[in-house]
């Protein structure tokens, strides 16, 4: 059995960062922004019925018979 105890492979280096923590942050309030104003503006641009709420229905609730309680004593 053979154990190789030394290294001879080169360490695996690093690659930066794809965008900075600037650019992350530009991006995230862009995006958010974008979002805020699709939301504020969609009444203008939505049809009329994708805004307004479903009919409600009239659930009928049915009448339930009165509970009865029994107590059963021990002997």
């Amino acid at each position: 059995m053979y154990f190789d105890f030394e290294d001879y492979r080169p360490d695996i280096t690093l690659v930066g960062s794809v965008i900075s923590w600037r650019e992350g942050v530009l991006i995230s309030i862009i995006v958010h922004l974008i979002a805020v104003i699709l939301f504020i503006t969609a009444p203008r641009w939505m049809p009329a019925y994708l805004l307004q709420p479903a009919p409600r229905t009239q659930v009928v609730m049915q009448q339930e018979p009165p509970m009865q309680f029994v107590m059963v004593q021990p002997a």
